[in-house]
This record gives structure tokens, sequence and C-alpha cells, in this order.
């Protein structure tokens, strides 16, 4: 797939349905946010989106109060079904037009651990 955001990603399986992308490096973003993992899945049929998730979020916490001041109203969060402490806390809330669904560690529910937009 080449580069995307300047982050070479490369096909780590494909089946008859979807291509799936990893990147090969973290990722440095605004403000010292890292994030570890891109996870590009690009599906063979024509019109669909691809689905994007965001995660291993690193570097400096993206908290809750700075994710309502930039999304505004969030869901309530979902506890996960499983509670390890790798397990995700989800919350939904919309940037712009886009709907995203937030992570955040059981361990660390605080700060952001992945970020998930749904294109629809």
């Amino acid at each position: 797939m080449g580069g995307v955001l300047g982050v070479e990603l490369k096909l780590v399986k494909e089946n008859a349905h979807v291509r799936f992308y990893e990147n090969e490096s973290p990722l440095r973003l605004a403000g010292g946010v890292i994030a570890g993992k891109l996870d590009i899945r690009e599906f063979k049929a024509a019109g669909k989106a691809p689905f994007i998730i965001i995660s291993q979020l690193g570097g400096t916490c993206i908290g809750m109060e700075e994710l309502q001041r930039r999304i505004g109203a969030l869901t309530p969060p979902t506890p996960p079904s499983n509670p390890v402490p790798d397990a995700l806390i989800t919350r939904q809330g919309r940037l712009g037009k886009v709907r995203v669904s937030l992570g955040f560690r059981w361990s660390d529910p605080d700060c952001l651990a992945s970020i998930t937009p749904h294109i629809d």
C-alpha cells in the first residue's frame, strides 16, 4: 500500500474480501502523542470505505477533558466483557460528521488508548 501519513504500511494478510495493512514503525502525532499501531483494512468490494484503527496510543495522555472539548458529548462508557488490564472501555462521539469509537485501557481509564473512525 505504500505510505500513508508519512508511515510505511505493510500488507500483513489478505483474504477474498479484505487486505490487512499495518505500520512498521510508530507514527508521531502533534502534542507528543505517538500512535504505535495503524491497522487499515482495505475492502475489495467497490465503494466500501476502508476500516481504520489507530491504537497503542502513548506519549502525552489525551484525557477525557481534552476529548470532550474537541469532540463534545460522549456516550456513557461501555465496560469490557472481560476486565483484564488490556481490555478496552469504549465510548463514542462525533468528530464533525464522523462517528468515532474511543478506547480506554481498563488499567488506565483516564488516557485514550485507541480511536476508530466509522466512515459511513
